[in-house]
């Protein structure tokens, strides 16, 4: 299980932006339910 104990910049780079996405969504959504 070597392989999997070494994480790369990229992977964490890639988990960064897809976090970073879920949270501008999630946040885009709840400020379009309180200007409705």
């Amino acid at each position: 299980m070597v392989i999997e104990q070494h994480i790369y910049p990229v992977q964490l780079m890639a988990i960064t932006v897809s976090t970073l996405v879920i949270a501008l969504g999630s946040e885009s959504r709840s400020n379009a339910i309180i200007q409705r």
